[in-house]
């Protein structure tokens, strides 16, 4: 963790893990790209590339879209082969759903896209179309999300704490159990930063606590 912060996501591939936490930055992106909301400074594109800042990862991206190639990039930031290719696949998986159009995106070619962690509003802006229609569409073919089990405990010994995400996956089966008692679902607004995670926690179980008690559902304190 460094002072720019951290992210976490997780996927059943790297590309979607990496596709959730760009969308987790808050700085109005849906993806790695391909959403509209691309900036590129072109006078110092390959010193953009080269240095290593927050907004570089974004950089690399483009830079691949322009045929660069991995070697070219891998020459310029020393970043790990395989995770140039990882960015490579999404980059390449852009091209392919651009050509195929909404309509091309049946059942397998939509699945292919959400494995590679492609939001709804990254496919409309690919195709030309809205994030309601693609969410239709994507309705319409089959292909919805998963909820797959964080083991907490990594095997040792039955998890009492597990946590969930999305995610999707061909022939796959969600994973989660029933409830014993009534749970608390809390919303918030944001993530959990820096700094935050004493006062997050603190404020998730006094919630917790207020919603389950005998008291009135409301009472927070």
């Amino acid at each position: 963790m460094k002072a720019v912060g951290e992210v976490m996501a997780i996927g059943s591939t790297f590309e979607e893990a990496l596709q959730k936490a760009m969308r987790s930055l808050e700085q109005g992106h849906a993806g790695l790209g391909a959403d509209g909301n691309d900036s590129f400074d072109e006078e110092a594109f390959e010193e953009r590339v080269a240095t290593p800042t927050p907004q570089r990862i974004l950089y690399v991206a483009e830079a691949l879209r322009r045929g660069w190639g991995v070697e070219r990039v891998f020459g310029l930031t020393h970043i790990d082969r395989w995770f140039l290719n990882r960015i490579a696949d999404i980059v390449t998986a852009e091209r392919v759903i651009s050509e195929l159009g909404l309509i091309g995106l049946d059942h397998d070619h939509m699945l292919a896209a959400k494995e590679l962690g492609f939001s709804d509003r990254q496919l409309a802006h690919l195709t030309g179309t809205s994030e309601e229609v693609v969410r239709a569409v994507r309705e319409v073919v089959g292909v919805r999300p998963l909820v797959k089990t964080v083991d907490t405990c990594a095997g040792e010994f039955a998890a009492r704490t597990s946590y969930h995400y999305f995610t999707y996956e061909d022939g796959g089966a969600t994973e989660r159990t029933e409830a014993e008692k009534p749970r608390v679902v809390i919303l918030s607004a944001g993530p959990n930063r820096i700094g935050q995670g004493i006062e997050f926690d603190y404020c998730c179980v006094h919630a917790a606590y207020a919603s389950t008690s005998s008291r009135s559902p409301l009472r927070t304190s």
